[in-house]
């Protein structure tokens, strides 16, 4: 059997920013919902939607984007083919006895161009994003922290296809053309209540919470035949019709063009009211040049609708070397585990992931800020939700910014570093436990340092490191009748990002901070590697330490030998 294992990364926090409460949030789904619409996606929606494969023929949605898909704005695409070696002839020399050779590509591009799903993190009001979150706690240069596409479960759901363009074809031919024998709403069309209901009623069906909804209006083949017309005037989706539609509490509205939305805006006055009513207002997604005229043509007006998620990419502190939670990570996945990768930072766990699908593995991200404890308990609903169980819980936290001496310290750094080292992981542990009991078996590893038994004039790292030592004790005496495993690695001298990249930063010369911390370590005179905590990690977890819980494990090169 496949084991499970959630790994657990946690590096620096910042503290989000409260928000004046307006009407539009909190979201009903909580204020700390980071999702959306995407609740409504449950296993009873999911299985009701298998029973709509009727033929088994697939309809692909998405285009296929080249340089020439129109874009919004100044977005573009180019994608750049490269040949073996670099050699575009065939001479290139070919890898291996099996004469082995290779096509590769790249790409410069805005993800914002062809067939693409609107997040809830792209479009807001005055800075103001979806649930009240304000940019500036979100934002990143390397990404969005929240409510990028990265946070979108993968989703299954009943689609609903309305043929807009075919219920005005017969009510209302005005607003209908024809453009080199290809049918089409007119530009500037919009597709409100009456639009809405009237396909349905054409169409005989209904819509109903949890629904992915598609309007055709043929608009797409026009970027074909004018691409500058195209991308100047569209029929779609007013800001009426979007209320109405909201109302059945849709996961997703889409259509066959690349605004949704119809354009020029209704009010001129107003831009993209249509965007702003369905995703900052409600956590609904839009799906923008969705290809719905295969569908239509088959009149297959509800479908399976799968969105599946290429997450690109625990994570760690940026370095050139690899740190304990994504070595971790690797080494599990390696041998088989699925792994659930929770970070705060969801590009290090991204990064994470894509090493660990590099090397055969399989898992999943989730970002969460485990000092926060619904968001703790929400990595174990999502790994039961993913895969049905929770064979081990490793946690790999911990943070020393800031921290002084016993009379320099101050509250504020003592209360962040006990929140990050100790209550998050308490945090996991108590949402993690009961998983574990049900199942009578589970392994828990809690990533503490040799600082908690060694001299170290840092006051609330090491009190916090020894801390989780003693907690870990609790969990192993208290845990052993249910067949739960609780054990700490303590690191001693670790070349990792963590360990190294404070102290140059803060001005220490890298090749003499190395050469200081090998000349303290016993065996061999040089520090260890994450590779060592992770093969630790492996052993504990694994049925040859099937007898052992409760045991503080040094992995130091013999440094807390020393003592005494």
């Amino acid at each position: 059997m496949s084991r499970v294992v959630i790994t657990v990364s946690l590096f620096l926090l910042t503290l989000s920013t409260s928000l004046h409460a307006e009407d539009w949030y909190p979201s009903k789904w909580g204020k700390d919902d980071t999702i959306g619409a995407a609740n409504l996606v449950t296993p009873e929606r999911i299985l009701a939607a298998t029973k709509l494969v009727k033929t088994g023929k697939r309809y692909a949605l998405g285009q296929v984007t080249s340089r020439k898909t129109p874009a919004f704005g100044t977005r573009s695409f180019e994608l750049f083919a490269v040949s073996h070696g670099g050699v575009f002839d065939g001479s290139g020399e070919p890898y291996g006895a099996n004469s082995m050779t290779t096509n590769d590509d790249w790409a410069l591009v805005w993800m914002g161009v062809g067939s693409q799903i609107d997040g809830l993190g792209h479009v807001g009001i005055n800075h103001v994003y979806y649930n009240g979150n304000h940019v500036r706690d979100f934002f990143s240069s390397g990404g969005l922290k929240k409510l990028g596409t990265h946070d979108i479960p993968p989703i299954v759901a009943r689609g609903v296809v309305l043929d807009i363009l075919g219920y005005l074809r017969e009510s209302a031919p005005d607003t209908v053309m024809t453009v080199d024998g290809i049918d089409m709403l007119v530009a500037g069309t919009a597709i409100n209540q009456a639009e809405i209901d009237g396909a349905l009623k054409r169409q005989g069906i209904s819509l109903a919470a949890g629904d992915v909804v598609l309007l055709h209006t043929g608009y797409m083949e026009m970027a074909d035949i004018d691409v500058e017309r195209y991308k100047k005037s569209i029929p779609g989706l007013g800001v009426e019709g979007a209320k109405y539609l909201a109302g059945f509490d849709p996961i997703a509205v889409g259509a066959d063009t690349f605004a949704v939305e119809v354009l020029p805006f209704e009010n001129p006055e107003n831009a993209f009211e249509v965007h702003l009513e369905l995703i900052p207002k409600r956590g609904i997604y839009i799906l923008e040049n969705m290809v719905t005229r295969e569908l239509v043509e088959d009149k297959a007006w509800e479908f399976m609708f799968v969105l599946g998620q290429i997450v690109v990419g625990a994570g760690q502190t940026p370095g050139a070397t690899i740190g304990n939670g994504r070595a971790t990570a690797i080494r599990f996945a390696e041998e088989g585990a699925t792994v659930l990768l929770v970070d705060r930072d969801p590009d290090s766990a991204a990064r994470t992931l894509t090493l660990v699908e590099e090397r055969g593995g399989q898992g999943s991200c989730y970002t969460a800020d485990i000092t926060d404890e619904s968001a703790a308990a929400g990595i174990a609903a999502t790994c039961i939700e993913r895969y049905g169980r929770i064979d081990i819980l490793h946690n790999n936290v911990g943070i020393g910014t800031g921290d002084r001496g016993p009379t320099t310290i101050s509250e504020a750094v003592w209360d962040r570093i006990f929140a990050v080292n100790l209550k998050g992981t308490m945090f996991t542990c108590k949402h993690v436990l009961p998983v574990m009991r049900d199942q009578g078996s589970g392994c828990i590893i809690n990533i503490s340092s040799i600082a908690a038994i060694c001299e170290m004039g840092l006051v609330s790292y090491k009190a916090s490191k020894a801390a989780l030592n003693a907690y870990t004790h609790t969990l192993a005496t208290g845990g052993a009748k249910y067949g739960i495993r609780a054990n700490v690695i303590m690191p001693g001298l670790m070349n990792t990002p963590m360990a190294i990249e404070g102290y140059v930063e803060a001005g220490n010369a890298r090749e003499d901070l190395i050469a200081r911390r090998n000349a303290s370590v016993p065996l061999g005179g040089k520090m260890g590697s994450a590779w060592d905590v992770a093969n630790a990690a492996l052993f504990l977890a694994s049925d040859e330490a099937r007898f052992i819980t409760g045991v503080c494990l040094p992995v130091d090169g013999g440094q807390s030998a020393l003592i005494g």
